[in-house]
C-alpha cells in the first residue's frame, strides 16, 4: 500500500471517530503537546477555600436591589406564595 493510500485510509478511519477521548489520545503523538500536558499549561489549580465575597469581587458581582426585584416580581405576576414556590423547588 503507497503512503498516499495509507493516509487516505487513516483520514477515512477518523472521520468515524466521534469520541472526545479516543480523538485526543489519537491526536497526541501527532502534537507538540500531549493532552495531560495541555491541561497543566492552561489548568488552574483550585483553591482550598473561597468564600462567596471573594467570588463576588473576583466577578465584579454588584446584586440587585430590592427595589429592582420588587419590580420584576410584579411584572411577572407570580401567584403563587413563598411557601409554595419554595416547595416546588423539592418536587
Amino acid at each position: 500500500m503507497s503512503l498516499s493510500e495509507r493516509k487516505y485510509r487513516l483520514i477515512t478511519q477518523l472521520t468515524q471517530v466521534y469520541d472526545e477521548k479516543k480523538l485526543a489520545t489519537l491526536e497526541a503523538p501527532l502534537t507538540d503537546t500531549a493532552p495531560d500536558e495541555l491541561l497543566v499549561k492552561v489548568a488552574k489549580p483550585m483553591r482550598k477555600t473561597v468564600t462567596v465575597e471573594e467570588l463576588a469581587r473576583e466577578q465584579n458581582y454588584k446584586g440587585t436591589s430590592p427595589e429592582k426585584l420588587a419590580e420584576i416580581a410584579q411584572r411577572l405576576d407570580i401567584q403563587e406564595t413563598y411557601e409554595e414556590l419554595l416547595a416546588a423547588l423539592t418536587r
